[in-house]
């Protein structure tokens, strides 16, 4: 995981993250630091505990388009908006199966492909709990 992570302007002052609550948006930043080079985030429990989040934080940025739910991991809907990050220096990805149920579209935004549409959870995933 890197150290330094950028973030989008256009994502942070958009009028659908400031209608997030305070803590939603807060958690948000927090998920951003902590996911690997993909927008990947895997510890979302440790990342709560750090910030006194909640589920309702979780749901909240889920419910209105920030993340996507996969069954163990959230990935970071808006990821290749905020960073992007040379070839020479990404880590990859652990998780290439939850990358194989993804697209990039053309506004940089992570979307399930379309036969994975109605399940984004991965049951084949091995559980981080």
């Amino acid at each position: 995981m890197a150290k330094k992570r950028c973030l989008s302007v256009d994502v942070f002052e958009s009028e659908s993250f400031l209608k997030l609550t305070k803590n939603s948006r807060i958690l948000y930043v927090g998920l951003l630091l902590h996911a690997d080079d993909d927008g990947i985030v895997e510890n979302c429990l440790s990342v709560m505990r750090l910030l006194v989040a909640s589920k309702k934080q979780i749901n909240e940025l889920e419910n209105a388009g920030f993340l996507i739910k996969f069954e163990n991991v959230y990935v970071i809907k808006h990821w290749h908006r905020h960073n992007q990050i040379p070839p020479s220096k990404k880590e990859p990805s652990m998780y290439n199966e939850v990358l194989k149920n993804l697209i990039i579209n053309g506004k940089k935004e992570y979307e399930l492909k379309r036969e994975n549409a109605k399940t984004p959870t991965n049951p084949s995933l091995i559980s981080a709990e």
